[in-house]
């Protein structure tokens, strides 16, 4: 933990409504625009993932082909793991091979339907390696590809909405 700055002085605790993020929309509707958001405000949102799907999901390893670079990564990925102290791994998988590798019991994987519908068959997993959940976010899951997902690990992908505007509530 960084408890000093260059100078040695004391780092203040960060302001959770006094500090914040830029992100951009994808401007599917219109030109990108620039959306503030507080550490408050994100915090607020990983707290609701967890009272939702928490207890259900466990303290398994989160595992992401979706980079942080985009919000529902970024949130699902990362400050949702952190907030409940699960571990996690940075880089985004960009092939299911390397996901595979990582998979273990209770994982949970954050995806999307672009990489759901290219799960490689057979995987042959066995009971000891299924996910405890599986999110899916960025478009509508085609049906076919959650019945794949379900096949290959066990558990129906749980469908997230949202924007950058609103969250991925």
């Amino acid at each position: 933990v960084l408890e000093h700055g260059d100078d040695g002085a004391p780092l203040a605790p960060l302001a959770a409504e006094n500090s914040w993020l830029d992100f951009y929309s994808s401007g599917s509707t219109k030109e990108p625009r620039r959306i503030t958001k507080t550490l408050g405000q994100l915090e607020t949102e990983v707290r609701s993932l967890e009272t939702l799907w928490g207890e259900r999901v466990g303290h398994g390893k989160v595992l992401s082909t979706v980079s942080h670079l985009h919000i529902y990564g970024l949130t699902f990925g990362i400050l949702w793991s952190l907030v409940a102290a699960r571990p996690f791994n940075s880089l985004a998988h960009e092939n299911w091979e390397s996901l595979i590798k990582e998979l273990d019991n209770g994982a949970i994987i954050i995806s999307s339907p672009a990489h759901l519908g290219r799960i490689p068959a057979p995987l042959g997993l066995s009971d000891a390696r299924r996910p405890s959940a599986v999110f899916s976010a960025g478009a509508l899951l085609p049906w076919h590809a959650g019945l794949r997902t379900h096949e290959t690990f066990g558990c129906w992908p749980t469908e997230i909405y949202g924007s950058t505007e609103t969250g991925g509530i």
